[in-house]
């Protein structure tokens, strides 16, 4: 088996255990070494960025750019509902838009398990199903960076059209956050 095919399988069993809850050495039964060493480090490395965002949380550097606290946020490309986990109990409303339904789900379920109330779109950054001015911040967590890959040929542009929607909902005055990493 190719290391690529690994490498699907390997991600293949981490969404699995995301969205059903299984044990993710039940899903790698049988899996090749490779396999199961990437899934184990990738979910493991998950854990442990989720808790340095946590960490970093608590002096919330993010309310020094946006007022988040009593906000109503759109979480554009959601994800896992990694920025709205952080939210919650800051924000007023949050709002989640993201177009793979699988980390959609991922994001309700890790949401729902907090408590939290949130509205969920399975929509495209680039044709956001929100009305004009609705939100008083709209932030995109590691989502443009993926567009060189998703859309080689004219990412630079769909980078642009998702901004401009992210400025198309939130009101005058209000604020965008985009976060990225270099590797992204």
């Amino acid at each position: 088996m190719r290391r690529s095919d690994q490498r699907r399988d390997a991600v293949f069993a981490l969404y699995q255990h995301e969205i059903t809850g299984r044990p993710l050495e039940e899903l790698l039964t049988g899996a090749k070494p490779f396999t199961r060493e990437l899934a184990q480090g990738t979910d493991q490395g998950r854990e442990e960025l989720d808790d340095a965002i946590r960490r970093h949380a608590k002096g919330w550097e993010l309310e020094r750019i946006a007022p988040l606290t009593g906000a109503e946020v759109a979480d554009v490309g959601a994800g896992t509902g990694r920025i709205s986990r952080l939210l919650a109990g800051r924000a007023k409303r949050l709002v989640l838009v993201e177009r793979a339904p699988a980390m959609l789900a991922i994001a309700r379920r890790k949401l729902d398990a907090l408590g939290v109330t949130a509205e969920f779109h399975e929509a495209d950054a680039r044709q956001l199903p929100l009305d004009d001015a609705c939100v008083d911040v709209a932030i995109a967590g590691w989502v443009f960076g993926h567009f060189r890959h998703w859309m080689p040929e004219g990412w630079r542009t769909e980078v642009r059209r998702a901004a401009d929607e992210m400025w198309r909902v939130v009101r005058p005055g209000g604020h965008v956050i985009v976060i990225e990493t270099l590797g992204t």
